[in-house]
């Protein structure tokens, strides 16, 4: 008897082992922004998570504030259209659904698992009102990456595109939880 239970403590210890190394992430996340003249921006994010079954048994989701500071610090409530996901090259089921200060896009199929794997979703969507207008300046303020993930995000980028003929005249970045300077 113990000749059996010495291999099969053996095998469950590398089985514990195993499980506790994988973990959900975000492997990366690349926020491509084109800023049109009118204010507006146009967003592709590719977004490569690794699915463990966890949390991510479905699909993903992606919450985007639409309720923000204008220049003259009333409330700005940009319109938010989301233009298609795909879910490693292929067209993948979404909803959108408004949340207090933010909207959320739910992201897969609510009757299909996906596979435990890396998987990367792209998002493309449109959103109005984004630049602030001051006196001397305009500005982009754009959270790349949202604040609102429950996984580590392991490596982020974000690209601007700016409409032909704009100036930087002061170029800010941060990193880290909200607030951080």
């Amino acid at each position: 008897m113990r000749r059996i239970i010495w291999p099969l403590a053996f095998i469950a210890f590398f089985l514990c082992v195993g499980l506790a190394q994988a973990r959900e992430e975000i492997r990366s996340f690349t926020s491509d922004v084109i800023l049109g003249t009118d204010g507006a921006v146009d967003v592709t994010e590719t977004i490569e998570v690794m699915a463990e079954g966890m949390e991510i048994r479905r699909g993903i989701y992606r919450d985007i504030p639409v309720l923000m500071l204008g220049s003259n610090g009333g409330k700005v409530r940009p319109d938010l259209d989301v233009i298609g996901v795909t879910r490693d090259g292929h067209a993948e089921m979404y909803r959108v659904e408004r949340m207090g200060d933010f909207q959320r896009i739910w992201i897969g199929n609510p009757d299909q698992f996906i596979s435990r794997d890396v998987h990367r979703y792209v998002i493309r969507y449109t959103m109005t009102r984004m630049a602030r207008a001051f006196d001397d300046h305009d500005e982009l303020y754009w959270n790349a990456t949202g604040n609102y993930w429950i996984f580590p995000i392991l490596a982020a980028r974000a690209n601007i595109t700016l409409p032909d003929g704009a100036v930087i005249t002061n170029l800010a970045g941060y990193t880290g939880v909200a607030g951080s300077t």
